[in-house]
């Protein structure tokens, strides 16, 4: 008895898990995005992702980070790369999980990101979401 019981309540968790990994909006289906940072001021949410680029058999470059904002949650505008490590910041390995602030006394954007290769971490700065 038991053991039916638990077999409907797996079956009807796993359809309701199936369901809510469905999302609705995505913010982005282009290819693979990873390791987000958020921030927002009082009218606007602005997210960062690193991408996972192929780089042949040698698994991925992360090269680069994208740049997301809305006003709502629910409609998105996509900036597209927004910080190039392969033109900015030539002497990253690779750039991940960097985190995303803005000051609130200038309203500038500061993106701190490590090197991949264990060269430490840096900091770049824009007036301007998109940059540069």
């Amino acid at each position: 008895m038991i053991l039916k019981s638990m077999g409907k309540f797996g079956i009807i968790a796993t359809l309701g898990f199936a369901t809510s990994a469905l999302a609705d909006n995505p913010i982005s289906s282009y290819h693979y995005l990873a390791d987000p940072a958020a921030t927002s001021t009082d009218e606007e949410f602005f997210i960062i992702t690193d991408s996972d680029d192929p780089a042949g058999s040698d698994g991925y470059t992360i090269k680069s980070l994208y740049g997301f904002s809305s006003r709502d949650m629910k409609n998105w505008t996509d900036y597209g790369i927004i910080v190039d490590s392969k033109r900015e910041v030539s002497y990253i390995s690779d750039i991940w999980a960097s985190g995303i602030a803005i000051n609130p006394k200038d309203g500038k954007f500061y993106i701190v990101y490590p090197n991949g290769g264990g060269g430490g971490i840096g900091m770049v700065s824009a007036a301007n979401f998109a940059g540069p």
